[in-house]
């Protein structure tokens, strides 16, 4: 399985390492955004506030991208993933003896078609994040905890944040 379909999965890891600079570099643009606006009171060059918006959309827009192409590439290779395991399963069907087709029913093979051979699917989008997810807590101590908490406090007074 890694022989065939290895290529395809470890192609977008640049595409995910991208994306989650972009993830990292958002809240360090509003931080010195707010920092601008605070420090700088009314005196602040507009022109410095324009480009650190302007930087906020190109990194969100691009985290937006990269995260898309990262998981249409994933789920790509998982339905290939689904298309040959379920190709194995119902060759060794078709290849059992009759006390074996008595032993494994209609429905334990539909079952592993339909079922396991989907959750093999699914689960190629997120095996990057074995490796993914510590690179992304390593990466949250860098982002101020006053840029964090904005992040989360307006969503969650709003109503909008939910676990």
């Amino acid at each position: 399985m890694l022989a065939a379909f290895g290529g395809p999965f470890a192609a977008v890891i640049p595409h995910r390492l991208a994306g989650d600079l972009c993830t990292f570099a958002s809240p360090l643009l509003l931080q010195a955004l707010l920092r601008l606006i605070e420090e700088g009171g009314m005196a602040f060059s507009k022109v410095d506030a324009v480009t650190l918006v302007a930087g906020i959309f190109v990194a969100k827009s691009t985290e937006m991208f990269l995260v898309q192409n990262y998981f249409h590439h994933c789920f790509r290779v998982g339905w290939r993933v689904r298309a040959g395991v379920t190709g194995l399963i119902m060759k060794k069907t078709l290849k059992l003896s009759g006390e074996g087709r008595a032993k494994y029913g209609m429905g334990e093979v539909t079952s592993l078609v339909s079922i396991d051979a989907l959750r093999l699917c699914v689960a190629c989008g997120y095996l990057h994040y074995l490796w993914a997810s510590p690179v992304q807590v390593r990466q949250q101590p860098a982002v101020p905890a006053r840029a964090r908490a904005r992040g989360v406090a307006v969503p969650l007074f709003c109503g909008q944040y939910s676990q």
